[in-house]
């Protein structure tokens, strides 16, 4: 008998090899499995969906790109958002884009869920309500910050709740404004020039009325985002500061004097911004004033039975035009809440030359709507009342033009036919501090400083799955994948034995 060589008597997989592929394969089954159980276990009793978005995807604006460059100090960047939230990632992969482009920006991430003491020192030192300001990216240079809520991150698209007149339902997110806010918040905390908004007194109200009824709240609001505020009289020989940027009328309700409506007129006519509140049944005199801007104010109270609380008569709005300030509050779906309102809208008889005031209705009642002829101080329906789509504010803007100049730039008003909706009890309700947070922006005009940097448009694929079929696919991924790992490692080892 011949002698095996040394070869053919070395075995061709050694008890070594056959072990060490064994581990392998039971390695790879077990992290298969492992991620399988975690998938499924994020799954369970849901129907699947998943979303790939490119909405930050994009390059940083030049616009933005200019900003960053002039900047001399250094601006810290929180973001306080809740990273399992679907816009964190737009939002992480913005904010990284602005950090590559300039190292002046300190970025800092808390995540309110996942660090409760973090959260805890944000919330306090940005003065954060700890029940809704969740999601939030504040900017931060020279003791100003500058707070952008999630809430107003994205545009969105209702026409398909609206086509089935659906009041809940699936919104599309059409495109992200992460951008245009960014920028625009570093703009702000890095401006040196300070804003400076002014109330106009009104002696009716005091004590308790003042307490529940009165603008605290809004005043707060403004000192947070670094707005200055101040109080004015014009009674006397006392007018309108030059520093005033902002005149806010608020629920005005004894009459103005011939010489207050003369000061007034005096600061709008030279390029002034006012945001006027008006009550709903009071005659002041701002009434007849404003027909010389094109504003018609009602003496009407208006009803909507489809938008209104059960058993009130206060109004939730949900109709917008395309003005700056209400384009993200109708894209939101999100309405405004007015607690009382008469009609505010364009007048007939306004000009419509090109040097006339500007006049856009910008937020309206439903269909529905009816407007009450007031007769000795209460609404009486009666043949005169008006019906249907009904404006309640407007916004007037005059010598925005080219080559139009007056001294201070151009005039601007926000009218609104409701004076509680901002006060301290409604400011936080719904839609309503949006609201005002847009009417001051543009009042202020502090927008035009990025009015070059537009929405990203949300390129989204979804994927959706029923329960039956999430069933199947589970099966799938519990049985048939690692059975079929199994079954090709049980044959390699079986053909290795022989």
């Amino acid at each position: 008998m011949p002698e095996k060589t040394a070869n053919e008597s070395r075995p061709s997989y050694s008890a070594l090899q056959r072990w060490s592929s064994a581990f392998n394969v039971s390695v790879s089954v077990l992290a298969v499995l492992a991620i399988v159980v975690m998938v499924n276990y994020l799954a369970i009793g849901h129907s699947l969906r998943a979303h790939w978005s490119g909405s930050a995807a994009q390059p940083l604006s030049p616009l933005t790109h200019q900003v960053l460059e002039s900047l001399t100090n250094q601006v810290r960047i929180v973001v306080f958002f809740d990273k399992a939230d679907p816009l964190y990632s737009s939002v992480s992969k913005l904010i990284n884009e602005y950090r590559l482009a300039c190292s002046k920006l300190i970025i800092e991430t808390v995540d309110p869920d996942r660090d409760p003491s973090g959260a805890a020192t944000v919330r306090e030192k940005y003065k954060l309500s700890p029940l809704s300001d969740n999601n939030v990216v504040i900017f931060e240079c020279n003791d100003k910050a500058e707070a952008v809520y999630g809430s107003r991150l994205s545009d969105y698209n209702v026409d398909e709740l609206v086509k089935q007149g659906k009041k809940e339902g699936q919104v599309k997110r059409t495109a992200f404004k992460g951008e245009m806010m960014f920028t625009s918040a570093i703009v702000a905390v890095t401006d040196p020039r300070p804003y400076k908004v002014y109330f106009m007194l009104d002696y009716a109200v005091g004590g308790k009325e003042q307490h529940e009824l009165g603008y605290e709240n809004l005043r707060d609001f403004l000192a947070d985002n670094k707005i200055q505020y101040g109080v004015v009289d014009l009674v006397g020989t006392n007018d309108i500061p030059g520093s005033c940027d902002l005149l806010l009328i608020a629920g005005r309700k004894m009459p103005f004097l011939d010489d207050e409506l003369r000061k007034l007129d005096r600061y709008l006519t030279k390029g002034g911004r006012a945001l006027i509140l008006l009550n709903q049944t009071s005659a002041t005199g701002l009434e007849t004033y404003l027909t010389k801007w094109g504003v018609a104010v009602g003496e009407d109270r208006v009803f909507d039975p489809q938008n209104c609380s059960p058993g009130y008569n206060d109004l939730y709005i949900r109709s917008f035009g395309l003005h700056p300030t209400v384009r993200p509050i109708a894209q939101s779906s999100v309405p405004i809440h007015f607690a009382t309102a008469r009609t505010v809208g364009r007048s007939p008889s306004a000009p419509r030359a090109a040097d006339a005031p500007q006049v856009e209705e910008i937020a309206f009642t439903g269909e529905q709507g009816v407007a009450y002829q007031m007769r000795n101080g209460q609404p009486t329906p009666g043949p005169r009342d008006r019906v249907g789509k009904l404006p309640v504010a407007v916004a007037v803007e005059k010598g925005g033009l080219k080559g139009v100049n007056v001294e201070r730039g151009a005039t601007r008003l926000i009218v609104t036919g409701d004076a509680y909706f901002l006060n301290n009890h409604m400011l936080r309700a719904v839609a309503n501090r949006d609201f005002a947070w847009h009417s001051i922006q543009w009042l202020l005009d502090r927008s035009r400083l990025t009015e070059g940097i537009g929405p990203r448009p949300v390129n989204e694929f979804v994927l959706r799955m029923t329960s039956t079929e999430t069933v199947a696919v589970r099966w799938i991924l519990l049985a048939a994948l690692p059975g079929s790992v199994l079954f090709l490692g049980l044959l390699v080892w079986l053909q290795r034995r022989h």
